[in-house]
């Protein structure tokens, strides 16, 4: 979000309202933290060139203006996991009726939240190297249960037109994994999504992110980057006897290449945070494993200045 509409953009491209939704990342993991261009969720021409941004990312014959937003799953996740602690210490203090509200919009975000779960255009899971051929997904087959990079929605701005989107994503990095999030959507009922399966997949969701994480654990104790559906983004074939975690190829550094997106040890603390919480809150045993072998590791190999 431009807070103080720094780049003019406007609320939906209005120019003038803060803040303004904004998007900073389009065009793949070659694209360098220092090499993306900040353009406006809703493309309505008004900025830009002739076709405003679009024709930067997408090459067509012919443009329509739209609104279109991505999201960061690990940040939606983070903000069920600070619900559920302000649950916590309300209903300790006898207020639970006080953020009982805002309990409520976090359980409404998670029920949401679950398209993180989805291949990027919802392709089965697993043994995924051709775009033709690869088959779609039916049911929840096309669900790796998950916390991908992001997913995101838009639509024509002219709503005659007809059309609209969504995708979800490949690629799953263990920094944004988050089982406390998973826990309490799974388990707290003041937390519990409206949604028929919301707490059947969060459970599962659960169960498959501490597998991923004792999957990436190095035998040093570091986490090693992630896995995805999406060969380098296209559905590729990868090199021969690359690791797969329930048919998803290993991935050292998913999504980013530029810097290389593990390289960054902010990381590996940020899922660790998480997985200690889950660990103090509830004593599983998968998570102490693995806290084990992180917490020696990072002691021994951090220094600050």
């Amino acid at each position: 979000i431009d807070v103080d509409n720094t780049y003019g953009f406007g609320r939906c491209g209005d120019g003038t309202t803060a803040p303004s939704y904004i998007n900073t990342y389009q065009r793949g993991s070659s694209e360098s933290v220092w090499e993306t261009i900040p353009q406006p969720s809703c493309d309505t021409f008004k900025h830009g060139g002739p076709n405003g941004y679009l024709d930067l990312f997408t090459k067509d014959a012919s443009y329509a203006k739209q609104w279109k937003y991505t999201n960061a799953p690990d940040a939606d996740a983070r903000a069920v996991q600070v619900a559920l602690l302000a649950q916590q210490w309300a209903t300790a203090q006898g207020k639970e009726s006080q953020v009982a509200p805002e309990v409520a919009k976090a359980a409404k975000m998670g029920d949401y939240l679950r398209y993180a779960m989805f291949d990027k255009y919802f392709k089965r899971i697993g043994n995924c190297t051709s775009p033709a051929s690869c088959p779609g997904g039916t049911g929840k087959s096309s669900e790796h249960y998950l916390m991908s990079w992001y997913y995101a929605w838009g639509g024509a701005t002219d709503t005659s037109a007809g059309w609209a989107w969504r995708i979800g994503d490949s690629a799953a990095h263990q920094g944004y994994q988050n089982p406390l999030a998973a826990h309490a959507l799974a388990n707290v009922p003041a937390l519990k999504p409206l949604s028929a399966t919301g707490q059947q997949d969060w459970a599962k969701s659960l169960d498959r992110q501490m597998e991923l994480l004792q999957w990436l654990q190095s035998a040093d104790g570091g986490l090693a980057g992630g896995v995805t559906n999406s060969w380098e983004g296209q559905y590729g074939t990868p090199p021969a006897g690359t690791p797969t975690f329930y048919g998803m190829y290993y991935d050292a550094h998913p999504v980013w290449r530029d810097p290389p997106s593990n390289r960054w040890f902010g990381f590996q603390v940020w899922g660790i945070e998480r997985t200690a919480a889950l660990y103090r809150m509830t004593g599983d045993a998968r998570a102490k494993k693995i806290l084990d072998k992180w917490v020696p590791w990072a002691i021994a190999n951090t220094t600050t200045g």
